[in-house]
Formats: structure tokens, C-alpha cells, sequence
């Protein structure tokens, strides 16, 4: 008797126990500084200009050097830079990265981050192979 209240405790104890919290699997989000770091050619309106960028740092036309923050968490993902050699100047933009081409979109520090594409300074880089 006691064997059977035994098996049918722990069997209902089976039955009625709650199911496993279901916990998706962690978003892989792709590394921004990755995805961004190297050399970009000026496709439209700056034909010809380029932008080094490595980990925290951009270098416009291989002369003006920046410190670069990303925070590609935000939508639109955004970026700060601030002028360390051959400017002072500081800017706040947005960007968008699209196989290999960044478009960045930005004003000068005083004016304000652009909402969006096309409300600030644009310019288009394709990815130098």
C-alpha cells in the first residue's frame, strides 16, 4: 500500500509540476566596431574623400583625426566624434551600415543630433576592398 501511495505521489507530483520557464536564446547582435573598421571611399556628395575607421577612432581625408563613440543599440544607431588632430570640431549623427556602404548623417556639436536620414549633413562611403 505504502508502494503504491509512493508511485502515484510521485506520479502526480510529474503530472502537476510547472513546465520549464521558457527563456529564448540570446540575440547574437553583430559587433558594430567590426563591421565598421576600415577604410571608406566618398561615393555621394564627397567623391573621393575617405574615413579610416579603427576602435574608437576615425580619420577623415587621412589628415583630421576624431575620437568615434558608437551606440548602435539606438534607432537609428548613432555616433559621436570629436576632433583630436587637425580639428577641435565635434559632431553628432547617425549612421547606417548596408553590406558596404555606411551612410552617415550628421550636424555640427550645437545643432543637435538629426532625427533622421536626410534632416542633417549626408554622405555615402562604399567599403575600399
Amino acid at each position: 500500500m505504502i508502494r503504491h501511495s509512493l508511485i502515484l505521489f510521485t506520479t502526480l507530483s510529474l503530472g502537476f509540476a510547472p513546465a520549464p520557464v521558457y527563456r529564448p536564446k540570446p540575440e547574437t547582435k553583430p559587433d558594430h566596431w567590426k563591421m565598421l573598421v576600415g577604410r571608406w571611399v566618398g561615393d555621394t556628395p564627397n567623391k573621393g574623400y575617405t574615413v579610416d575607421i579603427s576602435d574608437g577612432r576615425m580619420v577623415y581625408n587621412g589628415t583630421i583625426i576624431y575620437t568615434l563613440t558608437l551606440d548602435p543599440v539606438a534607432r537609428p544607431a548613432t555616433y559621436d566624434i570629436k576632433g583630436t588632430a587637425g580639428t577641435t570640431a565635434t559632431f553628432t549623427g547617425i549612421y547606417k551600415l548596408e553590406g558596404d556602404t555606411l551612410t552617415l548623417c550628421y550636424n555640427g556639436g550645437n545643432q543637435g543630433r538629426p532625427a533622421a536620414f536626410g534632416k542633417g549633413i549626408n554622405e555615402v562611403y562604399k567599403r575600399k576592398k
